[in-house]
């Protein structure tokens, strides 16, 4: 009978993975596999097409051993990004602390339609309000080369992590500046757009929401208040005296917050009323409101 080592010696690259899913479908984790060829490639150093290419060579055991350990870690709930360190948004790698929330794909459409928008400005300034990673206000600044941004956080950690991202990535058209909300910009000239992922999670949820987003994904940057609008209330509300005479706020939401939004835009004076877009999963997403003339 093998040995534990002599079994280990004996495991290529291909039952490697295989068995590292299997452990992970076990446990009911979504994305099984793709979850275990991360953490695969995370042991190893290696990129997935050299997996491929390796699939019949012997894992190392000093790799053996590190896989283990970071499917204990998937197994004991922890997101896979934040094992890992970092979370891909619009092909891009950043940086995670526990002062950030982790970049989600449907935060691309609020990307998406702020690049629209910009195209129409020939150097376009906009501001990232709550810029956590900075995983939007980098990626504007690299995609439209003729912009500048200010990226704002409450949290001096948050804004470090997104300082480090932007130097990583050499998105250089960019200044940071703590404090809450719109208060950073007091001293800035108008923008062209005002761009903001909020917490917009109602505080009576929070206790629902899944333990890989609860216990890992830093409150500040979830819980929106008791009805879950509190940040829009502040954004709308202040967004007109920072905007050009032509400039937009661009907000994501939940799913379920369109309507009230668009009242708090009809009532505010100095915004026109909004539009929604949707995500990719046909919910509604991110709402946009002009400058009234």
């Amino acid at each position: 009978m093998m040995t534990r080592d002599e079994q280990a010696k004996s495991l290529t690259f291909a039952k490697a993975l295989a068995g590292a899913a299997a452990k992970l479908e076990l446990a009911n984790i979504e994305n099984a596999g793709f979850d275990a060829r991360l953490l695969m490639q995370a042991a190893t150093g290696l990129s997935f097409a050299d997996l491929v290419s390796k699939s019949r060579d012997l894992v190392p055991l000093t790799a053996l051993s590190k896989l283990d350990d970071l499917l204990d870690q998937r197994l004991d709930g922890k997101p896979v990004n934040r094992i890992l360190g970092f979370a891909e948004f619009y092909s891009r790698p950043f940086q995670l602390s526990a002062d950030t929330l982790e970049p989600r794909a449907d935060t691309e459409v609020l990307v998406d339609v702020c690049l629209e928008l910009m195209a129409d400005y020939q150097a376009p300034r906009f501001a990232d309000i709550g810029t956590g990673s900075g995983a939007i206000a980098i990626t504007l600044a690299l995609e439209c080369d003729q912009a500048y941004g200010v990226a704002t956080d409450l949290s001096r950690g948050a804004l470090e992590m997104a300082q480090s991202n932007a130097k990583t990535l050499g998105a250089h058209a960019l200044s940071f500046s703590a404090g809450s909300y719109l208060e950073p910009l007091q001293s800035e000239d108008a923008f062209d757009l005002i761009v903001s992922n909020p917490p917009y999670i109602a505080s009576e949820v929070m206790e629902s929401l899944s333990p890989e987003v609860r216990q890992h994904d830093p409150v500040l940057a979830l819980d929106g208040g008791m009805d879950g609008l509190d940040a829009y209330r502040n954004l709308i509300a202040d967004a007109p005296a920072h905007l050009s005479a032509t400039g937009h706020l661009v907000l994501e939401i939940g799913y379920d917050q369109k309507e009230p939004l668009f009242d708090l835009v009809d009532k505010q004076k100095g915004l026109d009323h909004a539009i929604c877009h949707q995500d990719l999963a046909g919910n509604d997403r991110v709402i946009v409101a002009q400058k009234q003339a």
